[in-house]
C-alpha cells in the first residue's frame, strides 16, 4: 500500500515544473499517493514523469525505466595474463562512475583476454571510463566504455506489474511524501526533463489526450 508522510522537512525546487508541464488541461480529481515500488531514482520525483497503473495493488506508480549510463559498447583496451582459459561468465567490471556491469570474457589458451562482450549493462557509466576485471587467477585485463545508453522507460513494464499509462505527475514530488497530482490531458516539454529521466516514450503507449512536444514542435492542443 502507497503511504505518504505528509510532514516531510525537505525541500525541493519547483521551478522547472511549469517548463515541462507547459499545458493542464485535465487531471484526476484529488491526486492519488504514488506507490514507490518501481521508484529507482533519488529524493525527488519530477514533474513530466510517466505514471503507470498496478495491476495488482490497482496503485498508481512511476512507470518502470532503466537509469541513463548502461553501457551499449565496450572496447578492449589491455588483454592482461594469466586467466583460465575458457569462457568467464557474468563477471563483474570494476571501476568508472557507474556500477552494477557485468561481462562475458572469452580467454585465450595463453591466459589473455580476446574478447569481451556486455551481459548487464549496469547504469551510471560514461563514455572513456576505463574498467578492469582481475579474478580466475589472471590479472590486468581493462576496457573502456565507448557508448552509453539515455534513460530509458522499460518497453515491457508488465514484468514489474504495470499495466499501462494512467497519465504524467504534473508536480515535482518528495519521495518520501509522493502525493501526486496527474495530468491526463495537456502538453508536456518532455525535453526540459533533466538527462537522468527519460525524454522520449518510444515503444510506449502514451494517451492521446497528452501531446508530447518534439524539440522542434511549437504547436499545442
Amino acid at each position: 500500500m502507497a503511504i505518504a508522510n505528509r510532514t516531510s522537512a525537505i525541500k525541493i525546487d519547483v521551478g522547472l515544473d511549469e517548463v515541462i508541464i507547459e499545458k493542464c488541461l485535465e487531471t484526476v480529481p484529488g491526486g492519488r499517493t504514488l506507490n514507490l515500488d518501481t521508484w529507482n531514482g533519488g529524493d525527488v520525483i519530477p514533474a513530466g514523469i510517466l505514471l503507470g497503473f498496478m495491476s495488482t495493488t490497482k496503485e498508481v506508480c512511476v512507470y518502470p525505466f532503466a537509469a541513463k549510463g548502461g553501457i551499449k559498447a565496450i572496447s578492449l583496451v589491455n588483454a592482461g595474463g594469466s586467466y583460465t582459459s575458457g569462457t568467464a561468465n557474468n563477471v563483474p567490471l570494476s571501476g568508472g562512475s557507474g556500477k552494477g556491469a557485468t561481462a562475458n570474457l572469452t580467454v585465450s589458451s595463453g591466459g589473455v583476454v580476446t574478447v569481451v562482450t556486455i551481459v548487464n549493462a549496469g547504469a551510471g557509466y560514461r563514455a572513456g571510463d576505463a574498467l578492469s576485471y582481475n579474478g580466475t587467477g589472471g590479472t590486468g585485463a581493462t576496457f573502456s566504455v565507448t557508448e552509453t545508453s539515455p534513460a530509458k522507460y522499460n518497453d515491457d513494464a508488465t514484468t514489474q506489474g504495470v499495466s499501462g499509462v494512467v497519465g504524467i505527475l504534473r508536480k515535482s514530488v518528495m519521495r518520501d511524501a509522493p502525493l501526486a497530482s496527474i495530468l491526463t490531458r495537456g502538453t508536456v516539454n518532455w525535453h526540459a526533463l533533466p538527462d537522468d529521466y527519460p525524454q522520449n516514450h518510444d515503444g510506449i503507449d502514451v494517451p492521446v489526450t497528452i501531446r508530447i512536444k518534439s524539440p522542434s514542435d511549437s504547436s499545442v492542443l
